[in-house]
């Protein structure tokens, strides 16, 4: 049961969550990046007839999602004093794009096309993928804090805010193609 939320656990969830924000964050600048991208679906078709996930998730972004949340793990090495961020930090920032990807799976048998707004999954699927992934494989234990149920809840409230903000300002400098 969650009582009260204080500004530490504010913060720790912000601390814990920012690889799976960033790695949920940095695909999106393939479209910048790369002038040819590769769909991790191969541009295979699902039994139902609709693509796996999309041309919107790619190889590119996956490696740029990783990557970003590697970098979040490497300074947090600096400044929080301990190697196993980078182990955490890459299994949170995989563990969103596992849920990034499992929400275009989805999206695809509901018919909805590749961009269109799924809200509010859209908000939090890299967080669900990322709070799965690091608590199945326990990697929180080799920190000094713990990721709880009370930072996914604190996680999505402020997902639901940050999230669309985010999209519009990419939208806002031509980074995206719609504002959602």
């Amino acid at each position: 049961m969650i009582d009260s939320i204080t500004l530490d656990d504010v913060v720790n969830t912000l601390i814990l969550f920012f690889p799976s924000m960033v790695a949920n964050a940095f695909p999106v600048l393939t479209r910048v990046l790369f002038k040819e991208k590769h769909p991790i679906d191969f541009n295979k078709y699902f039994i139902d007839g609709g693509r796996v996930f999309g041309d919107g998730k790619t190889w590119e972004g996956f490696l740029l999602g990783i990557l970003s949340s590697l970098s979040v793990g490497i300074s947090y090495t600096y400044i929080l004093g301990s190697y196993t961020w980078v182990i955490y930090s890459l299994t949170a920032g995989l563990g969103a794009l596992l849920g990034d990807l499992l929400n275009a799976f989805v999206k695809r048998r509901l018919g909805i096309r590749t961009g269109a707004p799924f809200p509010p999954f859209d908000q939090v699927d890299y967080l669900l993928g990322s709070y799965c992934l690091v608590k199945v494989l326990n990697i929180d234990l080799l920190l000094s804090t713990s990721l709880e149920l009370k930072n996914l809840l604190i996680g999505t409230m402020i997902s639901l805010i940050l999230h669309p903000l985010t999209n519009f300002i990419a939208y806002m400098i031509k980074v995206k193609d719609v504002p959602w």
